[in-house]
């Protein structure tokens, strides 16, 4: 079952990943824009709950790029407006709930051996073979800088990130009720 709407394979590799492991979770409807403080903030994708309650935006990135093309891994930027919606529902949740990114990377079919933190987190759907890792807002925004003015987007540095990082599968252990 794949969601309504205009969902990118990322999101529903996600949501399949979800059914899977028989984890619930809400869906948004992410398109939907809500009114906070006279402004309009965008909505997350999806609530996991559990001792916490995740708010979460689903980010799909490629990891790498075929071999004629410089090597791009943990490509991580965001629109500015993501990040900025991100933290303003961080700021008006309660203790127990808690807004990340979750970055679903399409792995290359390149043969290219791939970071050791993508061993025991990967997730074949589709014919296609995907690694998710979650950041909090908290930790990407006091680690981003400012990647371009047009779109505004924001980004950390490939290293750091990489460290910051943490395997969906961990969280969702630790979350369990």
């Amino acid at each position: 079952m794949k969601r309504k709407g205009n969902h990118s394979h990322y999101e529903n590799a996600v949501e399949a990943y979800l059914r899977e492991k028989n984890i619930p979770y809400i869906a948004t409807n992410e398109g939907q824009k809500v009114v906070y403080n006279d402004s309009k903030i965008k909505n997350f994708d999806l609530v996991l709950p559990g001792k916490m309650m995740h708010m979460v935006d689903i980010k799909g990135r490629k990891f790498g790029y075929p071999p004629s093309t410089p090597k791009n891994f943990f490509e991580n930027w965001i629109l500015q407006d993501d990040a900025e919606s991100l933290k303003v529902w961080n700021s008006v949740s309660s203790n127990n709930q808690q807004a990340y990114l979750l970055y679903a990377y399409c792995c290359p079919d390149s043969g290219d051996p791939l970071p050791k933190c993508f061993e025991g987190n990967t997730f074949f759907f589709e014919g296609r073979a995907y690694a998710f890792f979650m950041i909090s807002i908290q930790d990407y925004l006091s680690n981003s800088k400012r990647r371009s003015l047009k779109p505004p987007t924001v980004c950390v540095s490939r290293k750091l990130f990489s460290n910051l990082l943490r395997p969906l599968s961990l969280i969702l252990i630790e979350n369990k009720i």
